[in-house]
């Protein structure tokens, strides 16, 4: 019983992405007396996904890095709601254009929730890696 448990929380907490299914991962690490998180916010997806929210409250210094775009569309979605928003709900916009190729962006505003999807797709495999630190200077 507790396995099916514990499979149950797993599966609530996977994004799916086309055919390929994976769940966040975040790790964290001290860097220089800094703790440094890091979380990979699109998983190898190989289709369009929601993405799943993550708490980055009292993060600061975040950079996204998106990774594996050959033909696809990907959005960085920010919210400052109380509580978690449905993986289903989009938030805002963070950057002002669609993120069409690999690239690597800041993110300069403080925000409690933060996600990547994917929202058109054709080819690659997409990755979206978020690094930030916690707390502040």
């Amino acid at each position: 019983m507790k396995q099916l448990a514990s499979l149950f929380a797993l599966l609530l907490i996977v994004v799916g992405y086309g055919v390929s299914l994976a769940a966040i991962t975040q790790t964290s690490t001290t860097v220089f007396g800094k703790v440094i998180m890091r979380a990979n916010l699109i998983p190898a997806a190989v289709g369009t996904g929601n993405g799943e929210w993550i708490d980055t409250s009292g993060m600061s210094a975040m950079t996204i890095h998106i990774t594996g775009i050959i033909t696809a569309t990907v959005e960085v979605d920010a919210s400052n709601e109380s509580t978690r928003p449905s993986d289903a709900t989009h938030g805002y916009k963070l950057n002002a254009t669609d993120i069409t190729t690999n690239q690597i962006f800041s993110v300069t505003v403080p925000v409690r929730w933060l996600k990547a999807r994917v929202t058109a797709y054709t080819s690659g495999t997409i990755n979206g890696y978020l690094e930030a630190q916690v707390g502040g200077n």
